[in-house]
C-alpha cells in the first residue's frame, strides 16, 4: 500500500521527526490518503491537497466525516494561501482549488509531495509546473505512484511521465529498472518513485517498495529493492 511504502522506506519515519511537517498531495481524490497519514501522525501535521473544487467537496467532507475534530480550511483567494500557513496555529487540513495552484510557491517549504493517480492524467506543461514546485519547494520527499502513458492521455503520448520526473528529482528506483520488466511498458502499469530534489540534502530512501503493476488491482504483484 502507499502507507507501507513511506513507512519500510524510512520516509514516514523521516517526516515524522520534522517539527509540525507540511504534506502537499497533488489530486487527493476522496481523501483516503490524507486522512491515513493525519491518524498516524496524530494531526501534527498540515495537510494540503490540491484539487478541482467539485473532488475537494468529496475529500473535505470525507476527512470531515472521519475526524470531525479536526479544523479544515479552504482557499478562496490568493492571500488564504499565505495568511493559514502563516498562522500559529495551522489548520489540519487546507483544501486548494486548482484554480490556485499558480501561487503555490507562497507556500513554505513542504517534508511530503504526494502524486497518486494524478499527474498521469495532466499536461507535459502541467506536471513540469507541479515538479518545479517540487524540486524547489520540497525538503523531503516526492512521492509519485502513477503511469507512465495515460492510454487516454494523448498529449503525453510522445514522452514518458518518468523522462520528466527525471529532469527534477532523484529517483529510486531509478527508471531503468522499470524499463526492465516485462510488463513494464503496458499504458496501465504503475510507477512508484520515492523521490528528493537534488536542492535538498533529504536522507536517501532505503529498503524495498511492493506495488501491484497493472489496474484496477489485477496485475502482478512486484517487490523492488532501493538501490
Amino acid at each position: 500500500s502507499y502507507v507501507s511504502n513511506l513507512h519500510t522506506s524510512g520516509i514516514l519515519d523521516w517526516v515524522d521527526r520534522q517539527k509540525h511537517p507540511l504534506i502537499v498531495e497533488i489530486g487527493g481524490g476522496f481523501g483516503g490518503l490524507a486522512l491515513a497519514l493525519l491518524r498516524i501522525l496524530d494531526r501534527r501535521c498540515t495537510y494540503v491537497i490540491v484539487d478541482l473544487p467539485e473532488i475537494l467537496l468529496l475529500s473535505g467532507s470525507y476527512l470531515l466525516a472521519n475526524l470531525p475534530e479536526a479544523r479544515v480550511e479552504v482557499v478562496t483567494s490568493e492571500s488564504d494561501l499565505t495568511t493559514m500557513l502563516a498562522m500559529p496555529d495551522r489548520p489540519d487540513v487546507v483544501l486548494v482549488p486548482n484554480l490556485f495552484t499558480d501561487h503555490l510557491d507562497s507556500l513554505p517549504e513542504c517534508d511530503l509531495l504526494i502524486s497518486t493517480a494524478s499527474l498521469q492524467e495532466m499536461t507535459p506543461g502541467t506536471i513540469r509546473d507541479y515538479c518545479e514546485f517540487g524540486k524547489t519547494k520540497c525538503r523531503g520527499y516526492f512521492f509519485s505512484v502513477n503511469t507512465e502513458r495515460h492510454p487516454h492521455n494523448i498529449e503525453l503520448a510522445g514522452q514518458g511521465l518518468s523522462d520528466i520526473l527525471a529532469e527534477y528529482f532523484e529517483l529510486f528506483p531509478g527508471r531503468q529498472v522499470y524499463d526492465q520488466l516485462p510488463d513494464g511498458a503496458l499504458p496501465w502499469f504503475h510507477r512508484v518513485y520515492l523521490a528528493r530534489s537534488p536542492q535538498h540534502d533529504a536522507p536517501r530512501p532505503e529498503g524495498m517498495i511492493r506495488f501491484v503493476g497493472g489496474n484496477g488491482g489485477t496485475g502482478q504483484r512486484y517487490t523492488l529493492p532501493i538501490p
